[in-house]
């Protein structure tokens, strides 16, 4: 059984062709091997068209549900990356948000929502990273490093007056939470 778990991780690591992808996937899912770390290899294969990325997905968080804030936060810092597509952008907002869903408190989604903020163009989705990442503020814990992050967006966005109040509410909520 290792053996073949070490065999589809290596698939999953240096194959560049689907049907080879596809086939050790397959494998995976009928030895029940439900270990986020080994499909994150898969999902960051670079062969793997954003479509196929999707699916793959979509599939694992459908047969493994304790994996799905992982592989959600994970595909979505995936499709983040991938410089120059607004559909990614839009698509790595919507896995961050299912993220959210999954594990409200945890502010990691959050920081990776503001993280595709585009400061070069003002694209409509800017305000709703926004709009999702003040949400969490109610939502998650240790609100401080959102407000400190919201602080650092507003000083790259060069609106000093929010900079200089997220910032007051970061140190705020920091010594409430050092209590």
């Amino acid at each position: 059984m290792e053996k073949t778990r070490k065999n589809i991780e290596r698939i999953f690591r240096v194959s560049g062709k689907s049907d080879e992808l596809f086939d050790a996937f397959q494998l995976a899912l009928s030895m029940h091997l439900s270990d986020a770390d080994l499909y994150k290899i898969l999902l960051a294969n670079p062969a793997l068209s954003t479509d196929e990325l999707l699916m793959y997905t979509e599939k694992i968080a459908n047969e493994f549900k304790k994996c799905c804030f992982d592989l959600f936060l994970w595909t979505g810092e995936i499709l983040g990356n991938r410089i120059g597509d607004s559909s990614s952008t839009n698509d790595a907002l919507n896995y961050f948000k299912r993220a959210v869903t999954e594990k409200p408190t945890e502010i990691q989604p959050y920081l990776s929502i503001l993280g595709l903020y585009n400061y070069e163009i003002d694209l409509p989705i800017n305000s709703e990273i926004i709009k999702e990442v003040v949400s969490g503020i109610k939502k998650a814990k240790q609100t401080s490093k959102l407000y400190y992050a919201l602080a650092d967006h507003y000083e790259k966005a060069e609106n000093y007056h929010l900079k200089k109040k997220y910032l007051g509410l970061a140190e705020k909520a920091a010594l409430q939470e050092n209590q």
